[in-house]
C-alpha cells in the first residue's frame, strides 16, 4: 500500500469517526465503521498477500540471480586458471625458445668471430705474400735492368770493335 492510499484511509477513517460523534443514529455509524473495518482489513489482507507474493517472486529472482553470479564467479575462476596455466605454458615456451634462438646467436657470433679471424690471418699472410713477390719483382727488375746495362755497355762495345774491324778490313 502506497502512502498516499494510506492518507486517503485515513482521512476516510476520521471523516467516519467525525460523523460517528455526530450522528444520531449510533448503530448506523457503528455499522459504517465497522463495514469500513472489515473493508480495509480485506484491502489490508490482499496488500499483504500481494506484497507476500511480491517477496516470494524477489526472493526467487535473488536466488536465481545468486546462482547465475555464483556459476559467473565459477567460471571466471576456472578461465583465469586456464588463462594462468595457458599463460605459465606461453612464457616458458617463449623463454625457451628466446634461450635456444640466444644459444644459436651466440655460436654463429662465435664461428663468425673465428671466420673473421681466420679472413684476416689468410689475408696477412696474402698480402705479406704479394709484398714479398713485389719485392722478388722489384729485385729481378733491377737486376734485369743492370744486366741489361752492361749488355748496352758491351753492345757498344761490340759495335765499336764491329766498326773498328769493318775499317780494318777496308
Amino acid at each position: 500500500m502506497t502512502t498516499k492510499q494510506f492518507k486517503t484511509r485515513n482521512s476516510k477513517l476520521d471523516y467516519l469517526l467525525e460523523s460517528n460523534k455526530a450522528s444520531s443514529n449510533n448503530k448506523y455509524s457503528q455499522a459504517s465503521i465497522k463495514s469500513f473495518l472489515e473493508t480495509l482489513t480485506k484491502e489490508h489482507a490482499a496488500n499483504l498477500t500481494l506484497t507476500n507474493k511480491a517477496v516470494a517472486d524477489s526472493e526467487k529472482t535473488c536466488k536465481d540471480t545468486t546462482g547465475k553470479v555464483d556459476k559467473l564467479l565459477s567460471d571466471i575462476k576456472n578461465f583465469m586458471v586456464d588463462f594462468c596455466t595457458s599463460s605459465e605454458c606461453n612464457t616458458a615456451s617463449t623463454n625457451t625458445t628466446i634461450n635456444n634462438y640466444v644459444s644459436t646467436i651466440q655460436s654463429k657470433k662465435v664461428a663468425l668471430t673465428k671466420i673473421h679471424s681466420e679472413i684476416q690471418t689468410n689475408n696477412s699472410e696474402f698480402q705479406t705474400s704479394i709484398s714479398s713477390k713485389i719485392e722478388k719483382l722489384q729485385y729481378d727488375l733491377a737486376l734485369e735492368n743492370k744486366i741489361m746495362d752492361e749488355l748496352a755497355v758491351k753492345i757498344e762495345k761490340v759495335k765499336v770493335l764491329s766498326v773498328n774491324l769493318s775499317h780494318a778490313n777496308s
